[in-house]
């Protein structure tokens, strides 16, 4: 048999079982959903990085951020994009640090919907306070890729006794 002829043809363990990668495409469903697990990536990078002004470029003009099991004294939701921008803004100057290490993200059978599964590792800029909480989120998605909606459950407990967070859930320090 010749030569070429044996480096042409694909290996016969490979060709019943391997698709084509040359007609493999994802459809507009996986597009978006890929699409939208990098997003839910960023999101949690640009909190790391405290790039806020590129964090709310995330966000849709109509977008809220709901906290069902925030304790008392503390906002259970933002209702709008600006109310998000106020309370993430005062973030950088709060914190020495943010960190987000090893989030589990999972996609589900709606492309617009993400979970992700993470642990916060914060410490509060000129004190030795900290804010370690773990969270499951999920990130609601709109047609283009925006987030309309986060729901972030998260412990309580930690967010109260843990000395980061004053008066109406605003980070200690952080201005009116």
């Amino acid at each position: 048999m010749p030569t070429t002829a044996m480096h042409s043809a694909s290996p016969p363990h490979l060709t019943s079982v391997a698709p084509d990668i040359r007609s493999f495409a994802l459809d507009d469903d996986q597009a978006a959903c890929a699409r939208n697990v990098g997003s839910v990536r960023r999101f949690l990078a640009l909190l790391q990085d405290e790039d806020i002004e590129a964090w709310l470029t995330l966000w849709a003009d109509e977008a809220r951020q709901d906290m069902p099991y925030a304790p008392a004294g503390f906002p259970s939701a933002f209702e709008t994009k600006a109310q998000i921008a106020e309370q993430f803004r005062a973030l950088p100057a709060t914190y020495e640090y943010m960190r987000y290490p090893d989030p589990e993200v999972f996609s589900t059978q709606d492309p617009k919907v993400v979970i992700c599964k993470f642990r916060g590792e914060i410490k509060l800029a000129n004190s030795e306070k900290r804010y370690d909480n773990n969270y499951v989120n999920f990130f609601i998605f709109d047609d283009v890729g925006r987030l309309t909606r986060v729901i972030e459950h998260f412990n309580p407990l930690v967010l109260t006794e843990g000395g980061a967070f004053g008066e109406g859930g605003r980070p200690t320090g952080a201005s009116s």
